[in-house]
């Protein structure tokens, strides 16, 4: 029960969190979801932590989710990512030794597959920011194979699901997560193919999100940034990259939006601290730009709540009750409208 409500806590935390944090957030497929049924969550993976608090902020109930074993090295965090619900996934590069220890967390996948509940992998094994869908390796087929060589009769569901992001390592930034049609494991029961399984899962995936072809990546991607394209829709993008963009709109020329400037001048004048800490302490040391937004994110949840409490105490304080809340108030409006517009 305390677990449950530690969850259930955190979990509308972030949800609070990405609304302040994201100008868009749209869910879609969603309601389709089986209901009463074990769920494979299978997503692309773009941005790093960001992708799995999407899901895990807007599904019914709570998920375990497959994460690389390096991050629970340290037993503090290894118990606090584990009552997150979060399960160590060994690869070679942990050591060969280690590779034995991923079928304790399978057996575990198993076990609440027959719960019917829902486990998340990341079927192409690592983080990448390109609007691709990457070859995907046999792990999570092998999670597949064992829940339907254990329960025979197990109706466990596959769900693709594609995240789109207009821009991952921006901030403000806007995103889809779309929720894919599901796939009955026991459809590949006969014969166990994993290449089958993959391949279909791989196809899935690149119609929920945007996939340039690996071969003119760079090319494609160029030509994209000339034309006026809507990310959150990936269908559309697919189409237009199809077609060569003969039908797509070249991208107008903005003008400046000083309104949105003068917000954001207000919401670092209100958190002029967290902001040069971000700015100067913690965004030059990020070597992947896959974890820009982790990071980000992680100083909006942590100090900026912590700074927004010392400079209220002090208004309140020094002052009064009212210029506390003032300051909050003008804090949250400056950070919406910046966010939001």
């Amino acid at each position: 029960m305390k677990e449950i409500l530690i969850r259930g806590f955190l979990k509308y935390y972030a949800k609070t969190a990405l609304f302040f944090y994201y100008k868009k957030i749209e869910i879609v497929g969603l309601d389709k979801l089986p209901v009463g049924k074990p769920l494979f969550f299978l997503p692309n993976h773009q941005n790093a932590l960001i992708d799995p608090l999407l899901i895990a902020t807007n599904i019914n109930g709570f998920a375990s989710y497959l994460t690389r074993a390096s991050v629970f090295k340290k037993p503090l965090m290894a118990k606090l990512l584990r009552l997150l619900g979060l399960l160590p996934v060994y690869r070679v590069r942990d050591g060969f030794s280690t590779l034995n220890k991923n079928q304790a967390i399978f057996d575990e996948c198993v076990q609440n597959f027959s719960r019917n509940e829902m486990v998340l992998a990341f079927p192409e094994a690592s983080h990448n920011i390109q609007r691709r869908v990457r070859p995907l390796s046999k792990g999570f087929t092998r999670i597949v194979f064992q829940e339907l060589e254990t329960n025979p009769e197990s109706d466990l569901q596959l769900i693709p699901i594609g995240f789109n992001y207009s821009q991952g390592d921006k901030c403000p930034d806007s995103v889809s997560v779309i929720f894919g049609e599901a796939i009955a494991a026991k459809d590949y029961a006969e014969g166990m193919s994993s290449h089958a399984l993959r391949s279909d899962v791989q196809n899935a995936l690149s119609k929920l999100t945007t996939d340039i072809p690996q071969a003119n990546y760079q090319t494609i991607e160029t030509q994209l940034q000339k034309f006026d394209i809507n990310y959150l829709d990936p269908n559309s993008v697919n189409q237009q990259i199809s077609e060569n963009f003969i039908n797509s709109k070249t991208k107008s020329k903005t003008n400046r939006n000083y309104l949105k400037s003068f917000f954001k001048f207000i919401l670092i004048v209100t958190l002029l601290v967290p902001y040069l800490f971000w700015t100067y302490k913690i965004k030059p040391t990020i070597d992947e730009i896959e974890f820009v937004a982790t990071f980000r994110y992680t100083v909006a949840i942590t100090l900026v709540p912590m700074y927004l409490l010392v400079i209220f105490t002090i208004l309140s304080v020094g002052f009064s009750l009212k210029i506390g809340l003032i300051y909050i108030l003008i804090t949250l409006i400056a950070d919406l409208l910046y966010i939001k517009t």
